[in-house]
């Protein structure tokens, strides 16, 4: 899932807004708990000028805490 959310964020910078949708998508069905996901989807509704799923990716992102995501021994650093 991070690959399929890191290439997404790629492709949204490149301007391929479909497939950054379309990798967005995948990641989500792997791993829908993933706040750096939904802060890419934040980026993507944003580029494509959506600012009501914009600000719900960013909220999604703000509630699921980029802090406390991942390995335990990552969160401490």
């Amino acid at each position: 899932p991070f690959v399929l959310s890191n290439r997404g964020l790629a492709y949204c910078q490149l301007g391929n807004l479909v497939a950054a949708k379309r990798d967005l998508d995948a990641s989500r069905e792997l791993d829908a708990a993933n706040p750096f996901l939904f802060k890419n989807y934040y980026l993507l509704y944003k580029a494509q000028n959506d600012l009501k799923q914009a600000c719900e990716a960013l909220n999604t992102a703000l509630q699921l805490d980029m802090g406390y995501y991942g390995n335990p021994d990552d969160r401490k650093l």
